[in-house]
């Protein structure tokens, strides 16, 4: 168990290193978008934000595709990121997506997740996530 934690923590340290050199790379491109992600992944971050909460350190790292499972297997791991490194697999994900690239794994602060959490309690985000994706950028 232990050795699964470690290894699952390892992958999870890779993907959470290619979402950063991914994030570099469209910053150094010119490109203006914030951090985009689907609406859909989003509610389902909020829905069980508790879960990510409880889990976190002072940065939370969430593979959004593995919502709601704050731990994803460290196998679920290594495929994330498996295809993240394989364009092939990339450009076919993006051609099936409808509108613009959005994020598959994020990084929030502990108070970050809880200012959007209190948003969407409120309903204040109501608004924002009937759209298919938003810009976390312009959110807290």
């Amino acid at each position: 168990m232990h050795m699964q934690f470690r290894s699952g923590v390892a992958l999870l340290c890779v993907a959470a290193t290619l979402a950063g050199a991914q994030l570099s790379a469209q910053q150094t491109s010119g490109s203006t978008a914030g951090t985009l992600v689907r609406s859909d992944q989003l509610s389902c971050l909020l829905t069980h934000a508790e879960r990510y909460l409880d889990t976190a350190g002072a940065v939370i790292v969430v593979p959004l595709e593995f919502c709601p499972n704050p731990n994803p297997s460290a196998a679920d791991l290594a495929q994330h990121a498996q295809n993240a490194l394989i364009p092939e697999a990339a450009d076919e994900a993006a051609n099936q997506a409808d509108g613009p690239d959005t994020e598959t794994m994020i990084s929030l602060s502990q108070a970050r997740l809880e200012c959007l959490f209190d948003l969407y309690s409120s309903g204040q985000l109501d608004t924002t996530l009937s759209q298919a994706v938003v810009d976390l950028d312009t959110l807290c």
